[in-house]
């Protein structure tokens, strides 16, 4: 028995078929059906494609902005190095006069006081639970 004449049979009454032959019958309804899901989000998926690439607008150059500021060369940096060496002997545990300041770099980054926070809370998660003090 061909497959067509199996599927005519499985149409109307699976019961007249044999165990092999409902077994047959029932892999390739499985296969059938698993084809048809897998062409049908294959579709899907270049629907997505085209409707993204359709919808996106070109990209526009960006035009860069320097800003340059008229900054005197000893304007607060006393009471900036002081801050940072106080927190990082405060850090470290030590006095002072064991911290050597060669540079000071200003870090490129922007996010806000809530993702720091969220971020230190998350880590001190993942170490067991370590308890900082929240008064920041």
């Amino acid at each position: 028995m061909n497959l067509t004449n199996l599927l005519d049979v499985m149409k109307n009454d699976i019961t007249a078929l044999t165990k092999s032959e409902q077994l047959i019958a029932s892999l390739v309804v499985t296969l059938l059906a698993m084809c048809i899901v897998f062409v049908v989000l294959m579709i899907i998926m270049y629907a997505v494609k085209i409707m993204t690439k359709s919808s996106s607008e070109p990209k526009k150059e960006k035009k860069q902005i320097i800003v340059k500021q008229d900054v005197k060369p000893d304007q607060d940096d006393k009471e900036i190095v002081a801050a940072i060496s106080a927190a990082v002997a405060c850090a470290l545990n030590t006095s002072t006069n064991n911290i050597i300041i060669k540079k000071i770099k200003k870090s490129e980054n922007s996010d806000n006081a809530w993702s720091k926070l969220g971020r230190i809370e998350q880590m001190s998660s993942m170490l067991g639970g370590y308890e900082y003090d929240k008064k920041i």
